[in-house]
């Protein structure tokens, strides 16, 4: 591991603004045989080491332009000296993480994060194939979060194996589909050919033993693959010690694995496994298993602990310790954003990047709890989130004598300003479906979101919606929770509240379930519709009578006019059901919302939506 340094001499000649600093690296070099070098370092076959450099620029380009929380960035490519600077993943690979005791949940979620970053590369346009998806090649972050990482190192030198003997192609052999030494098209990195290896890949995380273990040799598998014999059998194998897991996750894996071996033509997509993987992460969140009961340790953070004491907590189980890496010239004196519950800075870090400082203030007169441990419960949630739709958390820094939890600074405005624009319906129904996954994502980590509305989700320059604001959240698995979670005061917004939310009593429903999360999506989602908050023109009190009445707000008929339309009023009622399970999922809810933009119906402009 190295740290990036715009003066270093390796890096010269490459455009600063091209550069993080003081962002902790990887630094790979291709080692190249030194027989083909004479005289300080002129080349024998000096058009070989050309193309050789030409081939590595154009591969790895690629992967410089891949941008996802599932995808181990790479920063600097310096193809003259065969080098690339990879995004610093400090426990290593998932082989080596492997051999500690995970629960089933950590487990699981390592597969979610590589599917989510093969859905990623699969979901490009054109499709991206990583073309060597193994334990070796999945590098885990902060949190245990899982990367994928080398996109193609060892085939950008298949032609040059003779000038690079440091790599080899022979060592893939036993990740590789079938389909990979077929005689027509030999070497093809393919979309079937990721499932295919990614089956291996959950093979060797769920036995500890890698594809085809009892052949010694390559050309042993490679007489196995060709035969039609498969990388090994789940169903068979003896699981190692400290990888006893439930049998509903061993059967989920199993089943992935069978699947992700069928003929290339019945193999699923990587969009369907995810899918697969999410509904059970969220039924064991929500019924941890015994095992995990027994094996959990709360984040031991109390209301009785200091500042720092709770900061060194966090930052030791949870979070990065960023404050060396604040800019604190950027920061100006009085916050640039004054909400209820929070001042938010506008600054830099080190190395240029533009983030937001979120501080809790304390509210004169109110009986609340500290607004440390607020902000310590909206950090800790935020730290398990991973998803493009999900305002990335970058870590947290003692600011002002007090815990900032820091965050990339957005210049766009938040749905509630932002809604105003005109852009075509499927564009703001799009928006919507955005929306919906990443609320999908959090019911499948077992969080509840709890305060979803237009001011809880802000617009990037691309207009990708990010949600944030999780200080109201509740996780599902209260073994997940912190010690202090159930002494928060959880508001209630009343125009995106669902009626169960409005209960005198204190219960779990009245703290926020999934069902209440998509009431308020549907909420949310008319907001960016109509251009306008849920019932407008309301005072709360006379919303709350209309909630615990059975009403619903009224079809805004100048927004909503035609057959596009009709659909989306029918999905926003099914989210607004009395009965909480009655209601759809966040990820219905998503799937229904692309399936109406895929219609394409003769719409009305969005001028006539928003005006």
């Amino acid at each position: 591991m190295c740290g990036f340094k715009k003066t270093s001499s390796l890096l010269a000649g490459c455009a600063p603004e091209d550069l993080p600093d003081v962002v902790p690296v990887v630094k790979k070099v291709m080692r190249v045989a030194p027989r083909y070098f004479r005289n300080f370092g002129s080349c024998r076959n000096e058009h070989i080491l050309l193309d050789l450099r030409k081939d590595f620029q154009e591969r790895f380009q690629l992967w410089k332009s891949l941008a996802h929380p599932s995808i181990a960035a790479l920063y600097f490519i310096a193809p003259r000296e065969l080098t690339l600077f990879q995004e610093y993943c400090e426990n290593g690979n998932l082989r080596e993480y492997l051999k500690q005791s995970l629960s089933e949940i950590e487990h699981i979620r390592i597969v979610e994060d590589i599917l989510r970053g093969v859905v990623y590369l699969h979901g490009r346009d054109p499709p991206v194939a990583h073309g060597y998806i193994n334990p070796g090649k999945i590098y885990i972050g902060h949190a245990g979060r899982a990367k994928l990482g080398e996109f193609g190192l060892s085939k950008s030198v298949a032609g040059f194996s003779h000038l690079v003997p440091s790599i080899t192609v022979t060592g893939m052999t036993r990740w590789m589909s079938p389909e990979y030494f077929n005689d027509s098209e030999p070497g093809l990195d393919t979309i079937p050919g990721d499932i295919w290896s990614f089956g291996c890949t959950l093979l060797e995380m769920i036995t500890g033993l890698i594809p085809y273990h009892k052949s010694r040799y390559d050309t042993q598998v490679l007489a196995k693959i060709l035969g039609g014999v498969h990388p090994g059998n789940p169903e068979l194998e003896r699981y190692p010690k400290g990888r006893e897991y439930p049998q509903e996750y061993i059967g989920l894996v199993r089943r992935l694995i069978s699947q992700c071996w069928l003929p290339i033509a019945k193999r699923p997509s990587s969009q369907d496994l995810l899918e697969q993987v999410t509904q059970v992460l969220f039924r064991l969140h929500q019924a941890p298993s015994e095992a995990l009961k027994s094996t959990y340790k709360p984040l031991p953070i109390s209301a009785t602990m200091s500042i720092d004491e709770i900061f060194s907590c966090l930052t030791h189980y949870c979070c990065t310790d960023v404050t060396a890496l604040l800019d604190l010239s950027s920061i100006g004196g009085h916050p640039d954003i004054n909400t209820r519950h929070n001042d938010i800075y506008h600054g830099r870090l080190l190395d240029g990047t533009e983030v937001a400082l979120k501080v809790g203030r304390n509210l004169p007169g109110a009986a609340e709890l500290n607004p440390v441990l607020r902000v310590a419960h909206e950090l800790y949630v935020w730290s398990k989130c991973n998803h493009p739709n999900i305002l990335p958390f970058i870590g947290a820094a003692m600011f002002h004598n007090s815990i900032a939890l820091i965050t990339p600074w957005m210049k766009q405005d938040d749905l509630s300003a932002w809604r105003q624009r005109t852009l075509s319906t499927e564009i703001y129904l799009d928006i919507c479906a955005q929306i919906s996954d990443g609320l999908s994502y959090l019911h499948s980590v077992g969080i509840v979101h709890g305060n979803l509305k237009g001011r809880k989700v802000l617009m990037s320059d691309d207009m990708i919606p990010k949600i944030i604001g999780f200080d109201q959240a509740v996780f599902l698995n209260p073994y997940n929770a912190l010690q202090f979670d159930r002494e928060l005061v959880r508001k209630v917004t009343i125009r995106w509240a669902a009626p169960e939310k409005l209960r005198w009593e204190e219960d779990e429903s009245s703290r926020g379930t999934v069902e209440s999360d998509v009431y308020s999506l549907g909420m949310t989602i008319l907001e960016v519709i109509t251009g306008d908050v849920p019932w407008p023109g309301r005072r709360d009190f006379h919303i709350i009578k209309s909630l615990m009445e059975g009403e619903r707000p009224e079809r805004p008929h100048s927004h909503l006019p035609d057959e596009q339309a009709d659909l989306v009023w029918d999905l926003l009622t099914q989210c607004w059901e009395g009965k909480p399970a009655d209601r759809p999922t966040a990820a219905g809810v998503r799937d229904k919302l692309k399936a109406i933009i895929d219609k394409k119906p003769t719409i009305r402009s969005s001028k006539n939506i928003v005006g």
